[in-house]
């Protein structure tokens, strides 16, 4: 790895960096735009269960709940179903508490931090491997011109975070393979469990791709001296791996056991939800899902069309150096989607973990551009331009308009002020129809159990039990909207209505809407 990707030996030109620079520009610019726009905006713009679920446990860590089992207060007592390890809450919570600033607010920025930290972190990698700053400018300049990213990178997620430990592992590795200093194989295994704790599901795309390099590597390297630092380094990556996966296994089993206390939580441990996140071989073999969600969906909100790919494609497999490096960011571009299938195909933000590859794909082939000479620095600037209109498109008709949409009489934020206004902060609520979103709890600023449609029946039972359900807590409203308890077998019909006597019996009822509130 040490070989360098460009192999140009002509002298550092600033010409030669203008096409990067173009798109760095161009995607810090949109980056910030976005932003402000956004700013003061409640988090419902996209996939406001997830943001909202995030952003619950980050208020209730402020308020001093645990930081380690850190709760979700939307699954019932004793509130504690923790996912990933909870470094981005914690420092969202923490600057919210240093400052003024809103969960939301707070959130966004180190959502941006993290993944200003990535773009930094890629043009790092890129330059250990090249010569010069044009590859590595070109590189971080698509990464950051990239429409799905500059959206979630604002958003309250973890997304950008994980991203950001799992380059840095990469880094930290090509920075081993370099120098030989034990010092990386430490940072870089220190990053590999950040990464591994905070989004298993991101990590893997790098560990995968970083496996696959290494053995490209070790294969070019078999009849050279080389070959015995290509073999330290991926005994220095696999320690990596290994310890990362271990130390995610105890978390595994401790954060399961604490999802099996409560109501919901006992549907939602790792094995419970397995199914639910590798998705099934028909999705796998299912072509007209890769045409529309592959090389469909993701491709428009990654490049803003596939013909951007298959141009890059094209320009990097008619130069020799380059032709390693395609073929492996495609692969690990694809591989996440035949792994994690039905998370990628349901949820759009999760290509937040794969989207580099193909900006990086995109990047080295505007940079290798920029070695033919003054003529290939032209062509790779009117490249670089095509890059950043095409990306604008995006923005304009897809992610812009769900920032602008107008959220002050969404039915989550109508909920939220009556119910504020009816109960006392100390007083838990009982949702029906909202799934077991964190949309309501979250801004209402209420713990919640929050009752799915496909909670099984034995839980559903337990509802009628206040102690199990709230624990010492009073229920302070009873939310109903439509749901499909209504619609099912007698017994569980049965079983809904007495749930919905109980705890709206002696209490004042009001639409809100859509739904009907009991207070």
């Amino acid at each position: 790895m040490n070989r360098k990707i460009s192999g140009s030996a002509e002298p550092y030109e600033i010409s030669r960096m203008l096409p990067g620079l173009l798109l760095l520009i161009y995607g810090l610019g949109m980056l910030g735009y976005l932003t402000v726009i956004s700013w003061s905006a409640p988090i419902l713009d996209m996939f406001a269960f997830r943001q909202t679920q995030t952003a619950l446990s980050i208020y209730w860590i402020q308020k001093g709940g645990p930081l380690i089992a850190y709760q979700t207060p939307v699954a019932g007592f004793p509130w504690s179903i923790p996912f990933e390890f909870p470094i981005y809450q914690w420092l969202a919570a923490l600057l919210a508490g240093l400052s003024r600033l809103s969960i939301d607010q707070s959130g966004r920025i180190i959502g941006i931090a993290f993944f200003l930290g990535a773009v930094a972190t890629l043009y790092r990698i890129v330059a250990r491997l090249s010569s010069g700053r044009a590859l590595p400018l070109a590189c971080a300049g698509a990464f950051v011109a990239c429409p799905l990213a500059i959206f979630w990178a604002r958003s309250v997620m973890i997304e950008s975070t994980v991203l950001f430990f799992s380059l840095a592992f990469i880094l930290g590795i090509t920075q081993y393979h370099a120098t030989g200093k034990k010092r990386f194989v430490f940072t870089s295994t220190i990053f590999a469990i950040c990464a591994a704790l905070v989004k298993i599901t991101t990590f893997y795309c790098f560990a995968i791709i970083l496996a696959m390099g290494l053995l490209a590597v070790l294969v070019r390297n078999l009849s050279t001296p080389s070959r015995k630092q290509a073999l330290r380094t991926i005994l220095a990556a696999g320690f990596a791996v290994v310890v990362s996966l271990v130390i995610l296994m105890a978390w595994v089993k401790y954060a399961d056991g604490l999802k099996q206390q409560s109501l919901i939580g006992s549907q939602l441990t790792s094995s419970a939800i397995s199914g639910f996140n590798f998705g099934t071989l028909a999705q796998r073999f299912d072509i007209q899902s890769w045409l529309s969600i592959m090389f469909g969906r993701a491709i428009y909100q990654i490049l803003g069309s596939v013909w951007m790919l298959l141009a890059a494609v094209c320009i990097l497999a008619m130069n020799a150096r380059y032709r390693v490096a395609c073929v492996l960011l495609l692969l690990g571009y694809v591989a996440p989607f035949l792994t994690f299938t039905n998370l990628h195909y349901i949820h759009s933000y999760y290509q937040f973990a794969n989207f580099a590859f193909l900006t990086t794909l995109v990047g080295l082939a505007i940079g290798s551009l920029t070695n033919k000479g003054s003529a290939g620095t032209v062509v790779a600037s009117f490249a670089a331009v095509a890059v950043a209109l095409m990306s604008w498109h995006v923005l304009k008709t897809y992610f812009v308009p769900t920032i602008r949409a107008d959220q002050s009489r969404s039915r989550t934020i109508e909920l939220a002020r009556f119910i504020r206004k009816h109960t006392k902060e100390d007083q838990d609520l009982l949702i029906f129809g909202m799934d077991w979103s964190s949309e309501l709890p979250y801004y209402a600023t209420r713990k919640a159990v929050a009752v799915p449609d496909w909670l099984a029946d034995e839980n559903l039972e337990r509802v009628l039990n206040a102690q199990q359900s709230f624990g010492s807590d009073g229920v302070g409203a009873l939310i109903v909207c439509p749901n499909s308890f209504e619609l099912k077998e007698a017994s569980i019909r049965s079983l809904y209505d007495a749930i919905i006597t109980k705890y709206s019996y002696g209490r004042s009822v009001q639409a809100v809407g859509g739904c009907l509130v009991h207070f």
